[in-house]
């Protein structure tokens, strides 16, 4: 509830998703050594993705990483019928942004953006 109340954090969601936001999930995700990473995919409409780094990654090993500019594109991954399994995001990974943080950053994206999760 700390980070939730923190005046910083509250601000910034009331600028971006007004003031009536819901909070609809809260869930831990940890990548753990062997993990083969999660396909490339976009999130529901008006979905807003705020993640809290627990520990340091600075290598980006098991992170999340986006597509730059994807959130641009006019057709979906779904419409356009792109399935990008986690062994061709992580072939051509070098394509693609991780979100390489250290312990207490904080991050936002939006239901656009391209995203998936790297083999750790």
């Amino acid at each position: 509830n700390k980070d939730f109340s923190n005046r910083y954090i509250m601000s910034f969601l009331e600028e971006v998703l007004g003031q009536n936001y819901k909070i609809l999930d809260i869930s831990i995700r940890r990548s753990m050594a062997g993990d083969s990473g999660l396909y490339l995919h976009q999130d529901g409409v008006g979905q807003v993705n705020m993640g809290i780094c627990l520990d340091n990654n600075p290598n980006g090993d098991g992170a999340t990483a986006v597509l730059p500019g994807s959130h641009l594109l006019e057709k979906s991954a779904k419409k356009l019928r792109l399935e990008i399994t986690p062994f061709l995001f992580n072939t051509f990974r070098f394509l693609f942004k991780p979100l390489c943080f250290m312990e207490g950053d904080v991050s936002f994206f939006s239901n656009p953006v391209w995203h998936g999760r790297f083999s750790n």
